[in-house]
């Protein structure tokens, strides 16, 4: 009498090895998950041919296949440039890197791709500050031997946080470049002395350890008292940068004094 594994390891090359499985006294479908106690050549054929181990083996080729092409994904030459790639065209279309932990888009992208797709956290860490090295390169690019103007304006956000947000651009006789956000930092707090800083460490990565000091020649901001404070401090340092308000600021500013003498207008608006 032949020995009971070697009776179920007959079974399982019989109805094929990548589907069953077994152990001393069992026989597992890993397609079902569905164990087979002493099983017998006629139970297999009968669940072969049910409905539900037809759809459960066609889940397993599916997922079997996926694996492959995720496989050769990982060993294909070219996968090192494919989460730059992705990291840039989310950051291009202005979508945050953590929807990449949707698992019904992170399907969809493995599956359409056949490539294994990093998470939130290695992009973050490996990619996005090359990224932003590149996109700086593109600017100086643009900027060149011209002058430059910057912008700076701080906000708050939801949560509460000041945010200063920078815009970085040429400037010469004919016309003004096309201006670039520089950088949008979180800050501590809405004085002259961040405005400072946040300047400085602009024209420092600008133009990284050679500032040209001289190649400033404008200095776009609102009319707060302290920004206004930190422009005539950085008129020391860039000797040839004028400082002018933001009309939009200015028109702002017009528009909330207009509210202040024309209450019942306000009221009457803000209910339209």
């Amino acid at each position: 009498m032949l020995n009971p594994r070697v009776q179920l390891s007959e079974l399982v090359r019989e109805f094929g090895d990548d589907i069953f499985m077994c152990n001393a006294t069992t026989l597992i479908c890993t397609a079902c998950n569905k164990t087979f106690p002493n099983a017998r050549r006629f139970n297999l054929s009968q669940d072969s041919r049910t409905s539900s181990h037809k759809k459960a083996l066609e889940r397993l080729r599916r997922r079997q296949a996926e694996e492959s092409r995720l496989q050769a994904a990982i060993c294909s030459s070219d996968l090192p440039s494919f989460p730059m790639e992705l990291c840039d065209a989310f950051l291009a279309a202005d979508i945050p890197l953590f929807e990449l932990e949707n698992p019904i888009l992170r399907t969809f992208l493995e599956n359409t791709t056949t490539k294994l797709i990093p998470n939130e956290s290695r992009l973050r860490n490996f990619h996005v500050h090359e990224i932003y090295q590149r996109k700086m390169q593109i600017i100086r690019e643009s900027i060149g031997s011209s002058s430059s103007r910057i912008s700076i304006d701080e906000t708050i956000d939801f949560m509460g946080r000041n945010f200063a947000h920078v815009l970085i651009g040429s400037l010469n006789k004919e016309t003004a470049g096309l201006p670039y956000i520089s950088n949008c930092e979180i800050v501590d707090g809405t004085n002259a002395h961040t405005v400072l800083r946040v300047f400085y460490r602009r024209v420092e990565d600008l133009w990284r350890t050679d500032v040209q000091h001289e190649r400033v020649l404008l200095f776009v901001a609102d009319a707060a008292p302290y920004t206004v404070a930190a422009a005539r401090s950085l008129k020391v340092l860039f000797p040839n940068m004028i400082h002018i308000i933001c009309i939009a600021h200015a028109i702002h500013r017009e528009a909330e004094q207009a509210r202040k003498s024309f209450l019942k207008v306000d009221r009457l608006i803000s209910t339209l």
